[in-house]
């Protein structure tokens, strides 16, 4: 009876022990959460997500395919190269 007691009372403790580690990891993410939002208003007031959803909702469809497709980008992609170098003329400019 006494181990019995024992193992239920280690069980317990265990199962508090994981439970509380849950919680304080679920803080810190709420708490980086909270500090990385501070920092991005401190950066600038522009609410990016609602920029991003706009802009993305304006893509045409196969906006830039061309550079998805380009063997030097294909390379870069699937040999875990550090820098993909993209050169354009001196007068080009391009919007979003």
């Amino acid at each position: 009876m006494a181990q019995s007691m024992l193992s239920l009372a280690t069980a317990v403790r265990d199962c508090d022990l994981a439970v509380s580690q849950q919680i304080e990891g679920i803080l810190l993410k709420q708490q980086q959460k909270k500090e990385r939002e501070e920092v991005l208003e401190w950066l600038s007031k522009e609410n990016f997500k609602e920029s991003q959803h706009d802009i993305r909702s304006r893509r045409l469809k196969n906006t830039g395919q061309w550079l998805l497709d380009n063997p030097d980008f294909q390379k870069w992609l699937n040999e875990d190269l550090s820098i993909l170098w993209c050169e354009g003329l001196g007068n080009v400019s391009y919007s979003c």
